[in-house]
């Protein structure tokens, strides 16, 4: 019965606002921010933001099954100048 639950459930679902307000727990405690939290659908949305950056990647995405888990490269500060120096 679950299986067949699973399988009806609609990929293009959307949550309402009001049930986004509350984030998880993990999200709103995490002291560096590390963590985002949103519809993947909405266009706007910070997570949609960040997965669309340049920094985004998937594990193994040879595999194309697409996971709502993306992660970012650390950021680099380093400005290149192309002088070709060391």
């Amino acid at each position: 019965q679950v299986k067949n639950a699973y399988k009806s459930i609609d990929p293009q679902l959307t949550l309402p606002d009001e049930v986004l307000r509350h984030l998880p727990a993990c999200v709103e405690a995490c002291p560096t921010q590390a963590l985002s939290f949103g519809n993947l659908n909405d266009e706007r949305s910070a997570p949609n933001h960040l997965r669309k950056s340049g920094r985004s990647y998937e594990v193994l995405p040879e595999l194309n099954v697409r996971p709502a888990i993306n992660y970012l490269a650390k950021a680099s500060f380093h400005i290149d100048t192309g002088d070709g120096g060391h």
